[in-house]
């Protein structure tokens, strides 16, 4: 069953919910909260830049990026400023919020880490060549992301200093490991980037564990609920899970899916034992997370779906590039 709401632009960011409210901004530089039960719009702010950044939400705000150059925290129930840093330039950034410190990348070469109450300088990492849309993954007091100027960073969680960062060794940003949300296990960080080439590193020190073309992927990465499995799916029809604990590359499962060509950096995320995903023709999966069967497909609309937001494993919020704002409830 799906609750579709149509917002008034294209949606680029995913969804986030904080239990009654979903927030989400779109291409016209507007921000909104939605009621969770029914997808009508409870507030709404204006930014003066478009919104790609997916936000971050937790004590009643909710934190995000604007190519306004500004981060803004909202009051997450009446949609009020609360602060904005200015930066130097857009911020296309994800926000995550740990230990009420806001983490978020932009354009202008900075990495930063802000209060939460009041959006001060927690540190910033200025060592960054190009901009930064990917959501950071926080492992072993470390915080890692990649950027669109060929490299993955890992700075230390306490002071932001840099602690490694690697390159594929392609000479051409169009390879950077950027768009993908990575995912940290047993030590170990994994991503894809645009080289179709599934990359896991030692957490700690950056090396490479292990590379493999095998399974042509690009821009996409999941982690089970247990940390065993990492999923990526395939730029035509299939998806993957690989050992997580294993020293070299071992495939638990590669399923066809069939969705054909798809590049889009659309994050597998599971819940409960179903992995679910999106597809540039508006298809979204649910499969299986110890096998890779296929459960359901449900067809959206005929735009990118982004990255999920999984409320269990048959709740589910989506946000389409067409503007559309969908719950979609799996029958048994």
């Amino acid at each position: 069953h799906s609750f579709p709401t149509r917002r008034s632009s294209d949606l680029y960011a995913a969804p986030v919910v904080d239990g009654k409210r979903v927030y989400v901004g779109e291409d016209t530089g507007l921000f909104y909260c939605l009621n969770l039960c029914n997808g009508r719009e409870i507030w709404k702010y204006q930014t003066q830049g478009r919104i790609i950044s997916t936000a971050a939400v937790e004590k009643n705000k909710v934190v995000f990026g604007s190519t306004d150059g500004y981060i803004y925290c909202l009051h997450a129930v009446q949609g009020s400023l609360l602060w904005k840093v200015k930066t130097g330039k857009a911020v296309m950034g994800c926000a995550l919020i740990d230990k009420d410190v806001v983490y978020i990348g932009g354009s202008d070469g900075c990495f930063r880490a802000l209060n939460l109450e009041d959006g001060s300088e927690v540190w910033t990492f200025r060592g960054v060549k190009g901009y930064i849309e990917t959501r950071p993954c926080i492992y072993n007091n470390k915080i890692y992301f990649g950027a669109w100027d060929c490299h993955f960073y890992a700075l230390n969680l306490q002071d932001g200093s840099l602690a490694w960062k690697w390159s594929n060794g392609h000479p051409s940003d169009k390879y950077s490991p950027a768009a993908c949300w990575p995912v940290a296990a047993d030590g170990k960080i994994f991503f894809t980037a645009p080289d179709r080439v599934f990359t896991c590193l030692d957490a700690e020190t950056g090396s490479v564990i292990w590379r493999t073309k095998e399974h042509v992927v690009r821009e996409t990465v999941g982690i089970s609920e247990d940390h065993k499995r990492i999923f990526s799916r395939c730029m035509w029809d299939y998806v993957v899970a690989m050992k997580a604990e294993a020293a070299q590359p071992v495939t638990l499962w590669n399923i066809n899916a069939g969705y054909d060509y798809d590049h889009n950096p659309s994050m597998l995320i599971e819940k409960g034992g179903v992995v679910v995903f999106g597809t540039k023709n508006g298809l979204i999966h649910g499969i299986n997370a110890a096998d890779g069967k296929i459960l359901w497909k449900h067809k959206i609309d005929n735009s990118v779906i982004n990255t999920a937001c999984m409320l269990t494993q048959r709740d589910i919020i989506l946000t389409s590039a067409n503007g559309t704002v969908t719950r979609l409830r799996v029958k048994r």
